[in-house]
């Protein structure tokens, strides 16, 4: 199984129209329920034919990290422990804020390595050692997690404002897959 989460757009349509010999705008449509509806289930997707969602199901999953461990700090911050589909955990915080106006906004910290080549002595994570690079998917899908958690649903206003990749691992050091995911998000 493909993990649609790895797909920049460009893969996706070409994948769509290649590989699935579907229209072009069938890309646009789950690409919109995906990151715009935070739809994760093909069922779920109402203006796709029955036959077209049962294609997807074969080939593609939207594999996302299940929430081990959710830690909440009196100002809102929350920190959640993330399995990956390997096994492996990585972390994930939304830091909550308001502006001058007074409406709530969240910046997300991502992780995009599991533990850390650079071994700093002043970070927790940096002592862990390194496991692995995570994939563009794995980088995404935490901020996909998050929206969902955060029922963060409008694409016209969201609510997960700035995102930082200040969590686990070094971001240059996994520049391939960081590229791929800021595409993605873009």
């Amino acid at each position: 199984m493909i993990n649609f989460l790895d797909f920049t757009y460009p893969e996706f349509e070409s994948f769509i129209t290649k590989d699935l010999q579907e229209k072009s705008f069938r890309a646009d449509q789950i690409w919109q329920w995906v990151w715009q509806k935070n739809v994760t289930n093909f069922d779920d997707m109402t203006n796709l034919a029955k036959k077209t969602k049962e294609r997807l199901k074969e080939v593609l999953t939207i594999s996302l990290p299940k929430i081990e461990k959710k830690q909440k700090s009196e100002d809102g911050t929350e920190k959640l422990l993330l399995r990956l589909s390997d096994d492996s955990l990585v972390e994930t915080v939304i830091i909550p804020s308001k502006n001058k106006a007074g409406s709530i906004r969240i910046t997300q910290c991502l992780s995009s390595q599991v533990g850390c080549p650079v071994g700093c002595t002043f970070c927790s994570t940096g002592t862990m050692g390194f496991k692995r690079n995570m994939t563009s998917g794995e980088i995404l899908s935490q901020i996909l997690l998050a929206k969902i958690h955060l029922n963060d649903s409008r694409p016209d206003r969201p609510i997960i404002r700035n995102l930082v990749f200040m969590g686990m691992g070094e971001p240059l050091l996994n520049v391939k897959e960081l590229t791929r995911a800021l595409q993605t998000l873009s």
